[in-house]
């Protein structure tokens, strides 16, 4: 019984001391299906597991026709692959906003590969999959590779 008691300290000590709580600035930049640019601003941090959480915010238009969205919402980022400077993750959340005219929700789907560069700062290579509700029939499905810094805040 006494054993039991040691082992189960044990593996709590290890499971807190396991996840650096880093937050981060990201910054982003991408370029999607329809032909349209995008910028990202987020915040993120962390939590048990290497599960990491995301703020977001983004604003994207469509090069042909100036339609302009703008963008918020909460991202889940669980680990796929981790290994010593590198983790590919998952991405899915939601977003809410408006295209000016009316309000937009959309869920968003996609992965996140991020390689640590210099002092905790980050690269990322990432692809958002958003299917906009409420908008414009040919506006509605967005495919997006971006890439962009994680700048550490602690």
């Amino acid at each position: 019984m006494k054993w039991l008691l040691v082992i189960a300290i044990l593996i709590h000590i290890g499971s807190a001391n396991a996840q650096h709580s880093i937050r981060y600035m990201q910054l982003g930049t991408g370029m999607g299906i329809p032909l349209l640019n995008m910028g990202a601003l987020g915040f993120e941090f962390a939590s048990r597991n290497y599960q990491r959480y995301e703020v977001m915010g983004e604003w994207m238009e469509v090069r042909e026709n100036g339609y302009q969205t703008i963008l918020g919402g909460f991202m889940i980022k669980p680990v796929m692959y981790r290994k010593n400077t590198s983790s590919l993750r998952f991405r899915w959340g939601t977003g809410f906003g408006t295209d000016f005219t009316r309000f937009l929700l959309a869920p968003i789907l996609g992965w996140e590969f991020s390689l640590t560069i210099y002092q905790r700062m980050k690269l990322t290579l990432g692809n958002r999959n958003q299917l906009l509700l409420w908008a414009p029939r040919a506006e509605r499905w967005r495919v997006v590779l971006d890439a962009g810094i994680k700048i550490p805040l602690n």
